[in-house]
């Protein structure tokens, strides 16, 4: 008995000694230079419905933290719970200034909150940074209408880089816009394009340009038996071709350099200029031409070249079914049936061409 009133008084000691948390009226009076005191008084009001009260505390906490995101996120989330569209995207804005930190979370407010795209990329101002991170999330997020204006928003300000262009491209390609990722392409390269898109369907087919890897430029991709980079040595035309070198290791299946090409039903030429130095087997350097959604629409194989050639053209004349809208242009080396299999040798390719007849 006595031991159980003992813990009853402690506890009550306890209590007594230990006071509740300050209200945030009283924790902004003893701290009234803290921001975040500015913002706790701030969302009590609002949870009170003082809106107008509450809106001034977070005008003071702004002004105490200008270079503080945690304050300016949690001004944000009061506007946009009001509809306060134009004042949530001014403190987002500010956010995003200051650190990428925050970027999925603001982005994915505006997806919610923000009627149009349009509304967003004003405030988004000088932001580089921003406003191509921006995009990119409307590439993974956004419909093909809500990237073109923000498409146009970054080349109105010459914001985008390749890599930003070659994600654009695969998502334009992705929602079957053909038509619209040739414009794109050829808008953005401007004096890059050379010939392309007309008459020349192949962009940098001279390989003067270092690749991109957007779909529709050359994409290399490596494989163990072989090296292919460009070559200053050895050009038909211009100051460089694609040079393949073979270590003579594997009977190597080669399609690691290709390029997507968009183009409408019709009759088409395509012409390559190959060069080759001891190309061993019997499978040498030739080009594979197909629609990559469907082999039974379109694919066909260029003649091929082995042993040791001068420049020589490789040349398939071809028709494109109706429904066929995008095909591949791949460098090519099937495998060899043969015993002795693995290749060897050296190719030089040049002067790549697709034009409608």
């Amino acid at each position: 008995m006595c031991v159980a009133i003992i813990l009853v008084f402690t506890a009550a000691h306890s209590l007594s000694t230990h006071a509740a948390p300050p209200s945030p009226q009283r924790a902004l009076r003893q701290d009234p230079a803290s921001p975040y005191r500015w913002c706790d008084l701030a969302e009590a009001l609002q949870q009170e419905g003082q809106r107008d009260q509450a809106r001034y505390c977070f005008q003071q906490a702004r002004a105490l933290a200008p270079n503080i995101p945690p304050i300016w996120m949690r001004a944000t989330f009061f506007y946009l719970q009001g509809e306060e569209t134009a004042a949530a995207l001014d403190s987002s804005a500010r956010v995003l200034k200051l650190v990428p930190d925050y970027d999925d979370v603001i982005f994915n407010y505006y997806d919610r909150f923000v009627p149009t795209v349009a509304e967003v990329l004003p405030h988004l101002a000088d932001n580089g940074r921003a406003g191509q991170a921006y995009f990119s999330h409307l590439l993974r997020s956004g419909t093909t209408e809500d990237a073109a204006v923000a498409w146009t928003w970054l080349r109105g300000r010459s914001f985008p880089k390749d890599q930003l262009a070659v994600e654009y491209l695969d998502f334009l390609l992705r929602h079957r816009e053909s038509g619209e990722a040739v414009k794109v392409w050829a808008s953005y390269l401007a004096a890059r394009r050379g010939d392309y898109p007309d008459p020349n369907l192949i962009f940098n087919g001279d390989f003067e340009n270092e690749p991109t890897g957007a779909a529709l430029d050359w994409r290399i991709t490596t494989t163990p038996a072989v090296d292919t980079d460009r070559d200053r040595n050895h050009a038909r035309n211009g100051s460089y071709s694609l040079h393949i070198a073979f270590h003579g290791t594997e009977n190597v299946h080669y399609h690691h350099t290709a390029q997507t090409v968009c183009l409408r039903p019709g009759q088409y030429l395509f012409r390559a200029f190959v060069r080759t130095r001891e190309l061993t087997t019997d499978e040498g350097l030739r080009f594979h031409v197909f629609d990559p959604e469907s082999g039974t629409r379109l694919d066909v194989y260029t003649a091929q070249l082995t042993g040791t050639n001068d420049w020589t053209p490789l040349e398939k004349t071809f028709t494109v079914p109706p429904g066929t809208n995008l095909i591949a242009v791949q460098v090519s080396r099937i495998p060899s049936e043969k015993f002795d299999n693995k290749i060897d040798g050296e190719a030089w390719v040049d002067t790549v061409s697709l034009t409608r007849i």
